[in-house]
């Protein structure tokens, strides 16, 4: 993820995610954190998004420089 992208800052239950995408994992300064809806997403996070292809696509944007 991105500095300044939509999601940084936002817990995982603030997303505005599709409805068949979830966030599985996150990985932060190489360590597995699991992915509970309080968990607060930071800059550099490398997020592994889980569902319908088309969902996943959609959702990709939210971690992109907005």
């Amino acid at each position: 993820m991105v500095k300044g992208s939509q999601a940084e800052g936002k817990r995982i239950k603030e997303l505005n995610l599709p409805e068949l995408c979830t966030v599985g994992l996150i990985v932060r300064e190489g360590e597995l954190i699991p992915a509970v809806g309080d968990t607060k997403l930071r800059e550099n996070d490398r997020i592994v998004l889980v569902g319908r292809s088309k969902d996943v696509v959609s959702a990709i944007d939210l971690f992109r420089k907005s």
